[in-house]
């Protein structure tokens, strides 16, 4: 039993010495006494390390007393676009990689551009995006009972064709 627990335990290791990612590293230093010592790719790596930039000497800046604080916005969250029907993870990846990431993006776009989104993406088209473009005025106004109106409405029609 300790001996196949031993020997399970050794492929584990043999198999990730085998298969770890390698990535030769070496150390470039930078100008000046005392800089700390940065890792960059090594040249046999295949990859050359973009060069350090450049910063030009700038005068210690002097405190502004009258200048008041300014507050960071948080990063805008993308709408979740998977609310609306026929739009599955893929598809809403697809959107906000293309830049459509809120309801009022999408509404306002032409459907041909939302297709041709998803076709250049290699995702599988399910429903039309008028459709999509409906719903997404709908969520935009902020309108979910309408919105889930419509959903339903768009779903009795599919079940009608399916039906035929």
């Amino acid at each position: 039993m300790l001996r196949k627990f031993v020997l399970g335990l050794a492929g584990v290791f043999v198999a990730w010495l085998l298969f770890r990612p390698r990535q030769p590293l070496i150390y470039i230093p930078e100008a000046g006494p005392g800089a700390r010592r940065t890792p960059a790719l090594a040249p046999d790596a295949g990859v050359s390390a973009p060069p350090a930039p450049v910063r030009p000497a700038q005068a210690p800046a002097e405190p502004a007393a009258d200048k008041k604080p300014t507050r960071k916005r948080p990063p805008a969250v993308p709408d979740d676009l998977t609310l609306l029907d026929g739009i599955g993870p893929k598809i809403a990846a697809a959107l906000v990689a293309a830049g459509v990431d809120s309801f009022a993006t999408l509404a306002n776009a032409e459907p041909e551009n939302v297709e041709r989104i998803v076709r250049e993406a290699g995702v599988r088209m399910v429903g039309h995006a008028d459709a999509w473009l409906q719903q997404a005025a709908l969520a935009a106004r902020g309108d979910m009972d309408g919105l889930e109106r419509l959903k339903a409405e768009l779903r009795s029609r599919r079940r009608s064709r399916e039906d035929e």
